[in-house]
């Protein structure tokens, strides 16, 4: 099934992305095999309005914690650069947030939390 039949999609103006930029991230994820997105959100100087430039910090929350992030990581890398352009993405992926796994999320929890632009959110 095709990203944009089980979407529930914002378009959040208060973030610098472009709703096609926005778009080609949501169906970057959508693309990758063997993982079922929960939610795709942005973070970081993105968030900001008053900053410039920065890279693209997205977390991708997942239903189960992926077996192989870092092939996960570049998966996603390649389609977003092939529809972004060339780009320097920061990548978090998570499981369900009651079983975070990963040193590099537990870190910055609360970060992310107060910071997170939601992109995508599965339909409850």
């Amino acid at each position: 099934m095709e990203w944009e039949v089980r979407r529930i999609r914002w378009v959040p103006s208060n973030i610098r992305l472009s709703e096609s930029e926005q778009d080609g991230i949501v169906a970057s994820v959508f693309e990758l095999k063997g993982c079922q997105p929960v939610a795709i959100h942005l973070f970081g100087s993105r968030t900001d309005m008053e900053k410039r430039g920065g890279d693209i910090d997205l977390w991708i929350e997942l239903s189960t914690y992926p077996s192989d992030p870092s092939k996960l990581a570049r998966a996603l890398r390649t389609s977003l650069e092939d529809r972004l352009g060339e780009q320097k993405f920061d990548l978090v992926f998570s499981g369900p947030l009651d079983e975070i796994m990963d040193p590099q999320l537990a870190a910055f929890r609360e970060t992310l939390l107060s910071t997170k632009v939601t992109l995508w959110k599965a339909p409850t």
